[in-house]
């Protein structure tokens, strides 16, 4: 008994670590808009920030990934997991598109309650308001 609780022990990932100066910890954000655009699933797209783990919705499925930060950069995944349930057309294609922008996300922009994600070039790929 003892051998196999080493082995599943063994493994676990390990705790992922935050990044000097990573702000974005303990942090909760809801999706506002993509690219200047309203979204359909505004009220249940989420990330949430826990000391080099990301997880939250795409509005229609969970997702898990890492994710680094420090000052205004930020690099998410690269390998993002998530469940596989159906929504319809519009939303699957609108939490595609949110799971495509977090890996292009290169840097980050925080005024207040808002948070905008900025591709490497430092164009805008979608708004964010900070949940309590």
């Amino acid at each position: 008994m003892v051998a196999v609780v080493a082995v599943l022990a063994g493994c676990a990932s390990p705790e992922p670590k935050p990044t000097p100066g990573d702000s974005l910890s303990g942090t909760r954000w809801s999706l506002v808009s993509i690219g200047g655009s309203p979204v359909l699933a505004s009220e249940s797209t989420s990330m949430r920030f826990e000391k080099g783990r990301l997880v939250g919705s795409d509005g229609c499925n969970r997702y898990a990934t890492s994710y680094s930060a420090s000052e205004s950069s930020l690099k998410i995944g690269p390998n993002i997991a998530g469940t596989r349930m159906a929504c319809t057309q519009p939303i699957m294609e609108e939490a595609a598109t949110f799971i495509g922008i977090l890996g292009q996300a290169a840097s980050y922009r925080t005024n207040g309650n808002r948070m905008t994600l900025l591709d490497r070039d430092g164009r805008p790929l979608a708004d964010f308001r900070k949940e309590p």
